[in-house]
């Protein structure tokens, strides 16, 4: 199965953690009838580097590690011998690079998204199969940004 990634918008990390006790610690996915959630369910698209380099191209800049550091928020003081899920804030530069990237853009920048290396973990990735799942991180993005909300990300592993 592996580690699995969903990202999703809220006001505040205070709104992560009343989210993290309406699930017990779950995706964001399952909190349903709890708490209303915008989220997408990115499987396998991690935020370091997967989303880093999506970011990067969206940003018109180079690579790097920091351009995806986020702060632990949940769950609070966690600490290196913690093996289960956890949440992340996704830098607002992030959240807002995605936001601006235009419609017409979308399908040349899913093609250059899965050309990169971490894509290729299914074999042969095309941008048919990564445009749904940028077309929904942009999606997210600008809600989130039309909101004055933060990006996040529940990681299960």
């Amino acid at each position: 199965m592996g580690v699995l990634y969903d990202y999703f918008r809220m006001p505040d990390n205070s709104a992560v953690l009343d989210l993290m006790a309406s699930t017990h610690g779950g995706s964001p996915l399952t909190a349903g009838r709890h708490i209303s959630v915008d989220v997408v369910d990115a499987k396998h698209i991690e935020p370091a580097v997967t989303l880093g380099k999506l970011v990067a191209c969206a940003l018109e800049v180079p690579f790097r590690l920091d351009l995806m550091d986020g702060d632990l928020v949940w769950p609070p003081g966690m600490d290196e011998s913690y093996e289960g899920a956890f949440v992340c804030s996704v830098p607002d530069l992030a959240r807002d690079g995605l936001a601006g990237i235009a419609d017409e853009d979308l399908r040349a920048l899913a093609a250059r998204w899965a050309q990169i290396e971490e894509l290729a973990w299914s074999g042969s990735v095309g941008p048919t199969t990564m445009l749904p799942i940028l077309t929904d991180l942009v999606g997210l993005a600008r809600r989130a940004n039309g909101a004055d909300e933060h990006l996040y990300f529940w990681c299960s592993v």
